[in-house]
Parts: C-alpha cells; sequence; structure tokens
C-alpha cells in the first residue's frame, strides 16, 4: 500500500503532518480483511491513535475479522488479546 511506504519514510524524516494525515486516511479504510495487518503496521511506527482505532475495529467486528483472517493469522488474533 502506498500510504504505508508514505507513512514510513515521513516518519523516518520526522514529518508529523505527513505522518497524522497517513495514519487518517489509513482509519477510513479499515476493514476486517485489513486491520490485524494495519494494527501491526501502526504498532511498528508508533502510531498510537491508529493502533487504537484498528483495535477498537477488531474488537467491534472480532466475527468478521476471524472469518475473514487465514488460519495462519489465528496466532496474530490471539497475541492481540494476550
Amino acid at each position: 500500500m502506498i500510504v504505508q511506504e508514505l507513512l514510513a519514510a515521513a516518519d523516518m524524516l520526522q514529518l508529523p503532518e505527513v505522518v497524522e494525515g497517513c495514519c487518517n486516511f489509513l482509519c477510513c479504510e479499515l476493514h476486517a480483511s485489513n486491520a490485524i495487518g494495519i494494527l501491526r503496521f501502526a504498532e511498528t511506527h508508533h502510531c498510537e491513535q491508529l493502533a487504537q482505532s484498528a483495535m477498537n475495529f477488531i474488537c467491534s467486528s472480532f466475527p468478521q475479522v476471524c472469518k475473514i483472517q487465514s488460519i495462519l493469522n489465528l496466532v496474530n488474533i490471539i497475541s492481540l488479546f494476550s
């Protein structure tokens, strides 16, 4: 995803306005198919608001997230709550 690459570069270059814009965009794009990945990405780049939004989405849409995520991501789902 180009936005994730932009966010990573903006984070490295310390451009908080760009990071914030990317985080806002990603919050709007949360879906059962990408919420866990976005959460992990947000944690990696210390985007606390995005991580919280992703976690809230996962919790509120847990059955859909579990249905869409492959069995290989089961460990990721379980680790969210440990």
